[in-house]
This record gives structure tokens, sequence and C-alpha cells, in this order.
């Protein structure tokens, strides 16, 4: 089967989406042969696909039958597992409600339950649709109409609804904001990373997006203020101020490395750092959510050039750190709340530097391409 359906969407809604896929061009992942990862190789569940669409009936059943609950889209990436059971943090800085609905956009994973509470897992069935080629592909975003259909099937149900989602610019968010069904939810973006100079926030938007967005900083907000919802009538809302604690100063040379999800490996520079093996150094190794699959290869690294390392897998990136820890990325989204806490953070990656470029007038923000000569240690 190939290519069967296409779907009716505007010629303004397809140049938005497509608008949005190249203003994060630069973003792609970047391939690491110095490496030597290997892509990981996925398939399909059938029986998890089958019971995603069960998922799917029964939510239509529950939302047709007068369901008031706010709906939240999830990630298995963001999950921990505690106590027997997963849980979520995300959105418990801005407001996870009593009565509500967790939608998995995971592809592969399917996750039955986040704090007791069912999980609808459509992220399987979307990919199943895309293996198949069921939709005409109208835009340069993968699965945008997969899960158009998927999203357009439930909102059809839903009056007035609260949903929650962690982007607006990805599959799942633009399906939603350009939904045929847009009248009939409340959408609400929660910031999940930064958004000052991140492609898809530095512009203005002119078609209706979201109703409302919480954020992390008044910087944050008046970003978007005077970029993407220059001209829409958006409700902010500050999401909740986390206290952070730091432990006592570490005798050692420590620091954290946030890996970043565009590099399937360490950074260059950070890779030629290391192999000159610094005295007294300690890695804390934290990895992007959805590199967690890839911790061998980065611990094999460490292990191969005699670095002393630690797994930094805590539920939040700053919990049980030393304060005098210097904390280390490509180009996370880390960097900046490292900065806010008063830490000192390196940049090492361009295309990092020219995104934080607002940072780097902070006196604990700096950019190198050669930490040897950045620590003085040539």
């Amino acid at each position: 089967m190939k290519y069967v359906i296409k779907q009716k969407i505007s010629h303004d809604n397809l140049l938005f989406v497509n608008q949005i896929v190249d203003s994060v061009k630069d973003y792609q992942k970047i391939e690491m042969p110095s490496e030597n990862v290997a892509e990981n190789q996925f398939f399909i569940n059938l029986f998890s696909c089958l019971k995603g669409f069960y998922d799917l009936a029964i939510l239509l059943f529950k939302i047709k039958n007068n369901s008031k609950s706010t709906i939240y889209f999830i990630h298995d990436s963001f999950l921990y597992f505690h106590d027997k059971e997963y849980k979520i943090n995300f959105y418990k800085n801005a407001e996870l409600v009593s009565d509500k609905i967790f939608i998995s956009y995971s592809k592969y994973k399917y996750v039955t339950k986040v704090e007791g509470v069912k999980v609808y897992n459509f992220g399987i069935i979307v990919n199943l649709l895309s293996k198949i080629n069921l939709f005409c592909k109208q835009t340069k975003l993968n699965n945008f109409n997969e899960w158009l259909f998927v999203n357009d099937l439930f909102t059809s149900f839903l009056r007035g609804n609260s949903v929650f989602i962690p982007s607006y610019s990805n599959e799942v968010g633009l399906s939603l904001c350009l939904s045929k069904n847009r009248n009939k939810f409340f959408l609400i973006e929660v910031q999940h990373g930064n958004v000052i100079n991140y492609q898809p926030y530095s512009f203005v938007a002119n078609l209706k997006l979201i109703d409302k967005f919480w954020y992390k900083n008044l910087n944050d907000k008046r970003y978007l203020e005077q970029n993407l919802y220059k001209n829409q009538n958006i409700i902010y809302q500050k999401l909740k101020t986390v206290n952070v604690e730091f432990g006592s100063n570490s005798t050692k040379f420590e620091i954290l490395y946030i890996s970043s999800y565009e590099f399937d490996g360490f950074h260059p520079v950070f890779l030629k750092f290391i192999e000159q093996k610094p005295k007294d150094l300690v890695v804390r190794l934290r990895l992007h959510p959805r590199q967690k699959n890839l911790q061998p290869n980065f611990i094999t690294i460490l292990e191969n050039n005699g670095i002393s390392y630690l797994i930094h897998d805590n539920t939040n990136w700053y919990d049980q750190l030393p304060s005098n820890i210097i904390v280390i990325s490509p180009l996370s989204s880390v960097i900046e709340e490292a900065v806010y806490l008063n830490l000192k953070t390196i940049i090492i990656d361009k295309l990092g530097k020219d995104r934080y470029d607002y940072l780097l007038v902070e006196k604990k923000c700096f950019y190198s391409n050669d930490l040897l000569v950045f620590f003085d240690l040539k």
C-alpha cells in the first residue's frame, strides 16, 4: 500500500510546517564516525501496535462520553522509574491536575501507566501508519500527516478540554496547532528547553498556534512577546521556581558533561580534551534522555582513556552536585539553566555559541573550541 490518502491541508499551513522544518535544519543529528556509533535498529512490535489501536478506541469512547479530563502529551524520555512505577516531573512545575489523560507520542515504547494513570499510546500507531505509507507526505516534516490523522480523530470529540504539549514545533505540536478541530480544545505549551535564539521561536507567526504558554523566566516571556507570539493574544504564566542547593566543593577536577542529541557521542572538542588525561579529572556523565541506549559507548571511551567517571542520571540534572562543578555541553538547553544557577559553564560547539550568545556576557558562561587551552593545561 502506498500513499492512498491525501489530506486536505491549506496551502498556508503546509508552508508554515515546512518553514519550521527548514528553520531547524542546522540541528539535525551529526554523525560521529570517530566513535563508530551505529544507528539504532528498531522494529515494529505488532502486539504493541494492536494495543495502541485499542488505546485509541478506548480514549475515543471515554471522551465521547463527556470526559472533561485535561490531556497531557508525554514521551518516555520524560519518565523515571521509582517505587515500582513510572513517574513524571515535567508538567509538575506547571499544572498537573488529578483528572488527567496521558497520551504518549513515543514511537517504540509502550507504557501502561504513569503514576497509576492509564497511558494511551498514540506514537506506536503513528509509527505503524508511517511504515505502511498510508498517507501522502505533503510536508517536509516526518509523520506530520499521520499525527494529523490520529489527533484529528480524538480532538473531534473534545469540548473545550485543556491539552498540554512540551513543544508546538514538533510533529505532535504542529498537528494540534493546525488541526481542523482547533476550536474544540485549549492548547497549552510548557517550555521545554530554551526559546531565545531558537529558530522556531525567532520569527513572528501569522497563524494562531497556542492559547497559553508556561515560561521559565521573564527573558523568555519578553522574547516570545517580541517574536513568535507578537501578534497573538497568548496567556502567559510562569513555571514554579525550583529551590536548588549544591553540595560542598569537590577536591577533584569535576566536570558535568551534558550530551546533546545532535551528536551520537562525545563532541570532538571534549574528546580531544579527555584523550590528554587531565590530572584529577572526574567526568559526571549526563546523557540526553533519548541517548540512554548509547551509554555503553560513552563509558567505553572514558574507560579507554583512563578517566574516572560517574553516571549522573538523577531525576534532575542539578541534583547532588558539588558547588564548584563545571558544566560543559555542545548546545544543551541545560547551558542556560546552569548559568542562571551561577555555575561555571562552557559551550564547546559553534552552533551552541551562536544560540546562546546572549549568555556569553555573563561571567559564568564561556565558549571554547580547545579545553586544554581554556584550562591552561598545554
